[in-house]
């Protein structure tokens, strides 16, 4: 619903930069403050470990296949008929859902083929929280960066995913070698 009413006041993929330092689409801001919150609810409820929820990686993806066909379909209607609202409905519940179901499955596939204690991993592990906090900034940076860059979205969302998480791990890396914010990380 968020979405949908903050597409009311502002077209879908406006991006807000006007003060230089912060650079946000304003749509998509306080889905992302309920990301946060989930984020707190899944740690209190101790998701994601053997006593609390898992999620299956079959269920999930065929959601996260199926949620994008539909957001996709939506977001290609949105250039033409954006101001009409079943065209804004379908593509907020089609952006949610696919938002979430990936997330979903991209935990059950990690959990399913990546959940293994070699170096690389431990030291991706103590660096989540830092991860965690700094992503948003460096994906709202990193799109806003790759706007001007004429290539199909194929290519720049990897450059984003890669180029994102390594920004974020190796400045979580060096401030928790910074007294006093190491142990906030």
């Amino acid at each position: 619903g968020i979405f949908l009413g903050m597409n009311q006041f502002f077209p879908v993929d406006t991006w807000i930069n006007d003060y230089y330092l912060i650079v946000f689409q304003p749509l998509r801001f306080f889905v992302y403050l309920l990301y946060f919150w989930l984020g707190i609810l899944a740690w209190k409820r101790n998701w994601f470990t053997r006593q609390g929820y898992t999620p299956r990686l079959l269920p999930w993806s065929i959601v996260c296949l199926a949620s994008a066909v539909v957001y996709l379909t939506f977001k290609g209607m949105m250039h033409a008929r954006g101001t009409e609202l079943p065209i804004q409905l379908g593509n907020a519940l089609g952006f949610n859902i696919f938002a979430y179901s990936t997330l979903m499955a991209g935990v059950a596939l990690f959990k399913a083929f990546v959940n293994s204690s070699n170096d690389f991993w431990k030291s991706f592990s103590a660096c989540s929280y830092g991860l965690y906090i700094f992503h948003s900034l460096a994906v709202y940076y990193g799109a806003y960066y790759l706007l001007g860059m004429q290539a199909s979205p194929f290519i720049k969302a990897p450059i984003l995913l890669i180029g994102s998480t390594i920004v974020c791990w190796v400045l979580t890396v060096a401030l928790k070698k910074v007294k006093g914010v190491s142990s906030v990380l």
